[in-house]
């Protein structure tokens, strides 16, 4: 039976250990628990993460156990794609800055820290400040840091159909700072994705 529940502390409560079993559906799968889970660590920045990416042949104890499933996954993880040569930037000017914020609309939501977006937005209309937040956007991805701004999100919760609230039909969407969502889309999804288009290795939908 459903238990409907009103008060915003109470709601909170429960929409949270309801989103924590989600994200963690993961947790028993071979790469995030296990032997190889364990080898390629929680950040994927050891020894074996960087031996999966080079093909290399991983010890018999890591493996034995794996479903033939896995076992592809890591072929392909290890098999280098031939790429066009493009050399990548991670570099954000005032002129990027300035056209990624003026194709954003201004009623998008966003920013835990309560940042608006017509902030950026107003910001754009100043080549000082277009060179100050560009730079800002930059120093992360140059300099090897995460702003401590930008690792929070805030969980909102949406109907997948009309009026129906019951918390196994919400949708978890995961709201990020603006300039850090900005500023992956525009170094990784957008030029690594014109990178997969012209070596013809996008996917079939």
């Amino acid at each position: 039976s459903w238990e409907s529940i009103t008060a915003p502390e109470d709601m909170a409560a429960v929409i949270a250990k309801f989103n924590i079993r989600n994200f963690h559906q993961a947790h028993h799968t071979p790469f995030a628990y296990g032997p190889i889970g364990k080898a390629i660590g929680k950040f994927a920045n050891t020894t074996m993460a960087d031996d999966i990416l080079r093909g290399a042949t991983l010890p018999e104890e890591i493996t034995e156990d794996l479903m033939d499933e896995t076992k592809r996954m890591l072929y392909v993880l290890g098999t280098r794609p031939k790429l066009v040569e493009r050399e990548l930037k991670s570099e954000i000017t005032a002129t990027d800055f300035r056209n990624m914020y003026k194709a954003v609309g201004e009623n998008t939501s966003s920013s835990p820290s309560t940042i608006h977006v017509d902030h950026y937005k107003a910001a754009t209309k100043s080549e000082f400040l277009s060179w100050v937040y560009a730079t800002m956007m930059t120093l992360p991805y140059t300099e090897g840091f995460s702003p401590e701004r930008w690792q929070v999100v805030l969980d909102v919760m949406l109907p997948k159909e009309p009026h129906n609230w019951k918390i196994n039909r919400l949708r978890i969407l995961q709201l990020y700072e603006s300039d850090a969502n900005q500023s992956m889309r525009h170094l990784f999804a957008r030029q690594m994705g014109f990178i997969m288009e012209d070596s013809d290795i996008v996917p079939d939908m």
